[in-house]
């Protein structure tokens, strides 16, 4: 009880800090453009109602807006002419708006680049709180663990002091600190978190037991056989790291973009002004004035400021963050969205992934010892009612679904690994796997039923067995049809667990490829090789899992999508792309939606700003333009694509969907 007291107290107290460092950290990142809408919205007031009588006055307070959301800008740009490259969006937008403070268009210069600050807030503040505090969940691993002493007590210590050779022990619901070999005599672990199987293992006196297996049952005693930093959980998570940094950067849209655009804008301008002058030597009837083509220039410029797209791309994606979130999707950024489109190869881990990762009754095969299932379970749920295995508790909450009434047994005595006996209202049950009724002398022939059995009999003479399977997400079937109809993906399953139980779920859910008994480095080897054959067909490849397990795998993959919304994940949440926060195949399918709107709209605004640039470009290099239509088509064209840009949002957030 105290535990749990101190336990609530230090998570309030930590989200209180949070949420105030949040709150100051907003304020910081938006004090810059909000001290530029001020400035910009007095100097407008001013010039609308000729309070701005000095020029000088004027140009400072219009300085003074354009400075603060300026520097981001004209750092990155001196970042980049650093590098050795000097054409960028970041370099137009400073010669643009140079441009416009020199034709004496200050607002303008100043929306600029305060549009641009605000855009760039909104997409870091999505792709900041999508990573916000899952890092410090990355080591899973236990800090505490009991000790056996000289003196044949047990003490409390980090894992991190153990040396090799130590014993140890875990209770029930533990997690396994330190690689270690099991002592003196069979125990039930969960393997889940660590090797993707769904059914708990039986490991034998002197079998190794990896660090991150969780003990069903009882308390157990271990062996060291490897420090801290060498079991297999701390591979696992260097596996991470070393996959995170195999990663190829991808770069923004905007910025591949205003590598074509700003050279080619850059060198009209400058032959804007040239040419007239260089057709004047041999024109005498030509006469150049360098004021006039000066000034188409810089309107050139003015108009030439990609502001639509610097603003309505980031809105697009931002937009689309927002509107998946709202739906349980959650994107780690625009890049995301991108490399999701592309995705023509999908991997899935299994358990926990397509399944539900918990166990149930799929269906019950009586014998000549019972009349009916209630009766197997009455028997069955009796005796497993004390125990806390994964598969007893199945059982008994399935003899509850069924109204099975309750009832003591006595005299259990469980048999390690092979299941429990006792006596229920005068007969001796024996419930487990066939070996411990062979045990007893009962002749069972072990069925080849996909799932674990669980054999029950009674008086020696064989009652029936029941079927435990992981049942699939409700949502899962229907969910990957509609994506295999839409957008075709080859897909594929990588999974932990054994080859009839992974090919029942391929077949259920029409998957073609079916790969089992894969261990985490095997599962990475295997994705390796997936993902060189979509990269072959000019495609990416995409990996779906849940537990730490899957890591490996999500951090390699070109697009990791990780399932949330259930235990162990939490590794697996740090290292994707993606999050499906509730854990449903259904938001799968909103993911792959949600990317090809958004790459259709941002293609259309790109499209469309462009059309109208270019014409009003061409208008402004015959002298048939003035700076208003400059205005019109910057401002106008990105109040355009912005409005565009925010169907997305609407579309997935409206009350009626």
């Amino acid at each position: 009880m105290c535990t749990q007291t101190s336990s609530c107290s230090c998570h309030e107290h930590a989200h209180h800090t949070h949420e105030t460092t949040t709150t100051q950290s907003t304020w910081h990142e938006l004090r810059a453009p909000l001290t530029s809408a001020v400035l910009l919205a007095v100097g407008m007031v001013g010039d609308h109602f000729g309070l701005m009588q000095s020029p000088v006055g004027r140009l400072v307070l219009y300085a003074a807006a354009w400075l603060p959301v300026a520097l981001p800008v004209i750092r990155e740009a001196c970042e980049q002419v650093r590098h050795l490259d000097f054409f960028n969006e970041f370099t137009l937008m400073l010669l643009a708006t140079i441009g416009a403070f020199a034709l004496g268009e200050y607002p303008e210069a100043v929306a600029v680049m305060l549009f641009y600050a605000v855009g760039e807030w909104f997409q870091d503040r999505a792709v900041g709180r999508a990573r916000h505090s899952v890092r410090a969940l990355l080591d899973i691993r236990p800090q505490r663990t009991s000790v056996l002493q000289a003196d044949g007590t047990w003490a409390e210590v980090h894992p991190q002091e153990v040396e090799t050779g130590r014993t140890i022990q875990a209770r029930a619901g533990e997690r396994v600190p330190l690689d270690s070999t099991l002592l003196d005599e069979p125990a039930a672990f969960d393997t889940s978190a660590l090797t993707g199987e769904s059914v708990p293992r039986t490991l034998q006196p002197g079998e190794p037991v990896a660090a991150g297996m969780v003990v069903a049952s009882g308390v157990v005693r271990l062996k060291v056989e490897r420090k801290w930093n060498d079991s297999a959980l701390s591979r696992i998570l260097h596996m991470v790291e070393e996959a995170a940094d195999r990663k190829a950067p991808v770069e923004r849209t905007i910025r591949r973009f205003a590598h074509r655009y700003t050279p080619a804008v850059m060198a009209l301008a400058v032959l804007l002004v040239a040419m007239p002058w260089v057709y004047s030597l041999y024109a005498a009837d030509f006469h150049y004035q360098f004021a006039d083509w000066l000034y188409r220039a810089l309107v050139f410029m003015v108009i030439s400021c990609p502001c639509a797209i610097v603003i309505s791309i980031p809105l697009a994606y931002f937009a689309a963050i927002g509107a998946a979130s709202h739906l349980g999707v959650l994107f780690k950024g625009g890049y995301c969205l991108d490399a999701l489109r592309r995705t023509g190869t999908l991997v899935f881990d299994k358990t926990g992934t397509l399944t539900e990762g918990r166990f149930s009754i799929s269906h019950a095969v009586c014998g000549p010892a019972v009349k009916d299932e209630a009766e197997l379970l009455y028997y069955l749920s009796a005796v497993e009612r004390g125990s806390t295995h994964p598969l007893a508790l199945a059982i008994v909450k399935k003899a509850e679904q069924l109204g099975v009434k309750e009832t003591e047994a006595q005299h259990i005595r469980e048999v390690p690994g092979r299941g429990m006996t006792a006596t229920v209202d005068g007969h001796k049950v024996c419930a487990g796997r066939a070996k411990l009724l062979q045990a007893q002398g009962i002749a069972v022939s072990e069925t080849q039923e996909t799932g674990t059995v669980v054999y029950c009999a009674i008086d020696g003479r064989l009652a029936g067995y029941v079927v435990m399977s992981d049942q699939l997400k409700a949502d899962t079937p229907q969910a990957l049809q509609t994506i295999s109809r839409k957008f075709r993906p080859e897909m594929h399953i990588l999974s932990g667990d054994t080859p009839q139980a992974v090919q029942a779920v391929a077949d259920q859910l029409h998957i073609a490829h079916a790969h089992s008994g894969l261990l985490p480095e095997e599962k990475v080897e295997q994705l390796k090789a997936l993902t060189q054959q979509a990269h072959d067909r000019q495609q990416l490849a995409a990996f779906v899992g849940d537990g730490i397990n899957d890591a490996p795998a999500l951090a390699l993959a070109d697009v990791g999508i990780a399932i949330g919304g259930c235990s162990g994940t939490d590794v697996a949440m740090e290292t994707a792309d993606v999050v499906l926060q509730h854990g449903r195949m259904s938001e799968l399918l909103t993911a792959f939606s949600v990317s090809h709107i958004t790459h259709r709209i941002v293609v259309e605004n790109i499209t469309f700003s462009l059309g109208i640039k270019l014409l009003i470009l061409l208008l402004g290099a015959m002298g048939m333009a003035s700076m208003w239509a400059a205005v019109f088509s910057d401002v106008g064209v990105a109040l355009l694509c912005i409005l565009n840009a925010m169907r997305i949002f609407s579309r997935y957030t409206s009350p009626r969907r």
